[in-house]
């Protein structure tokens, strides 16, 4: 039977005060960023390092008993790693479209899973609802979260899906009394317009057709819009008990900063001069027909298919010879005389 220890949530503020970085640790405070020794572990959920207590605005968020090998393998500890595949992510590789860390602290603290208990989440944090509201509980996929578990031998306990199973639950809990069923029929096709404009915009982050910090501010902007939806079904009292917050405050989720370093932007190619066109390129470039096109297709005057076929008629090496005078052009081709008329 594997040993218990003590697993840390923390929280610090973000954004304003209106949503909070999480992560966890194996040890309370007062620390600081030093977790050198080999019973301090230090789980940083696609951030940095936020010392806590006094002098600080972290704060703890709960601690209960956990199987440090079970965490220690659902996501590698005391490492900043914040490329796909980072052991140290736990399964949410691609930042604001697989989770934030909210998702990557809870399933660390899943060690935490009891015979008859959920296991801790950060369900404290400011901006909590927000983000299991675009990524469930847990982030990613069902089948990648099942398959971790599997791969760490972790006991089966609370569902924790991207596909709203979760932040029903959330609503579910948080409305207790007041909680009506039509209310989960009214929410869910709020909640699939937001999965579609979090995948659509992810595909575009993917193939780098937009930077980070741009996709951040982009996906932060989409999620207060289906918020704000939500807010039209919900009372305000009711939204007050979901989102522990006012309708009228905004909260973005996303740090950008952190998104910028996950998807950098594509540097803008440079411009490339007028390429030379064969050995003769003085030639081409002033007298012949393919130098005029190039200058016109620098203005879109000409296609580039007209100048493909021109290329291929130029690739034999014209026979360049000094351009004639004036004076001896007239003197080889003298003007004919006009005829005078006749008065």
């Amino acid at each position: 039977m594997r040993s218990t220890v003590p697993l840390f949530a923390w929280a610090n503020p973000v954004f304003g005060g209106l949503a909070d970085h999480t992560w966890v640790t194996n040890y309370a405070a007062p620390f600081s960023c030093d977790h050198r020794g080999p019973r301090k572990h230090f789980w940083y959920c696609w951030g940095d390092c936020h010392p806590a207590g006094p002098g600080t605005t972290a704060r703890a968020l709960g601690s209960a008993p956990g199987d440090l090998i079970l965490a220690q393998c659902i996501a590698a500890p005391n490492s900043t790693g914040k490329t796909s595949g980072n052991p140290a992510l736990g399964g949410i590789d691609h930042y604001m479209f697989d989770g934030v860390c909210h998702q990557v602290a809870n399933r660390v603290l899943y060690a935490t899973t009891g015979d008859n208990t959920r296991p801790l989440t950060v369900e404290l944090a400011d901006g909590y609802a927000d983000s299991v509201f675009a990524y469930g509980e847990y982030g990613g996929t069902d089948e990648e979260w099942e398959a971790r578990r599997r791969r760490c031998h972790a006991p089966a306990s609370a569902r924790g899906s991207g596909d709203g199973g979760s932040f029903f639950s959330l609503v579910r809990r948080r409305l207790a009394g007041l909680f009506r069923a039509e209310l989960i029929d009214r929410l869910r096709p709020i909640h699939e317009a937001m999965q579609k404009d979090r995948h659509r915009l992810g595909a575009e982050v993917r193939g780098r057709r937009i930077g980070g910090e741009k996709s951040a501010a982009m996906m932060n902007a989409v999620l207060k819009e289906h918020v704000r939806e939500v807010a039209k079904v919900l009372s305000a009292s009711e939204f007050e008990a979901v989102f522990h917050r006012f309708p009228q405050d905004t909260v973005g989720v996303v740090d950008p900063q952190i998104a910028a370093s996950a998807y950098p932007a594509r540097p803008k190619p440079a411009r490339s001069r007028r390429p030379a066109t064969t050995a003769a390129g003085a030639y081409l470039a002033k007298d012949s027909s393919l130098g005029m096109m190039l200058r016109k297709a620098s203005k879109r005057k000409v296609s580039g298919k007209r100048i493909a076929v021109a290329l291929k008629k130029s690739s034999k090496k014209p026979r360049v010879t000094a351009r004639p005078s004036a004076a001896s052009a007239r003197r080889k081709h003298p003007r004919p005389r006009q005829p005078s008329k006749k008065r």
